[in-house]
């Protein structure tokens, strides 16, 4: 007779649940990614400023750039109304996606009502005409 204990076997088929977040998770999470963001963005800033401030060889690129954007005003314009041009794109796309869902929630929601309509109907049974 053997002394020795096996460990009973494990199927290979366990599912273990996912963590389940609180409630109050949730606003800890978006401190944290708000502080993330910040620490990201003064980084870059400082980065930059540091990247203009000692990178003297680029002088002569942002002079040429200058020198060529003063000689063509029409594209100075439109090179400084870009942002502008891009945040309107941006929030067509988002107006657009707005509609499509509100589209599918009411037609989501007319078609659960003719559902419900027909289900009355049919639990009433026919209508007698006189």
């Amino acid at each position: 007779m053997s002394t020795t204990a096996t460990a009973p076997a494990k199927p290979d088929n366990i599912v273990r649940p996912l963590k389940q977040h609180s409630a109050s998770d949730k606003p800890k999470m978006r401190v944290g990614y708000l502080i993330w963001a910040n620490l990201a963005g003064v980084g870059g800033a400082i980065g930059l400023f540091y990247a203009i401030l000692y990178a003297d060889f680029l002088s002569a690129a942002f002079g040429a750039t200058l020198r060529f954007f003063e000689r063509h005003e029409v594209l100075m314009a439109l090179a400084a109304s870009m942002p502008f041009f891009a945040t309107i794109l941006v929030g067509m796309g988002y107006a657009k996606r707005g509609i499509a869902k509100k589209r599918a929630r009411l037609a989501a929601e007319g078609a659960a009502q003719q559902k419900l309509d027909s289900e009355a109907r049919a639990a009433r049974g026919p209508v007698e005409s006189e």
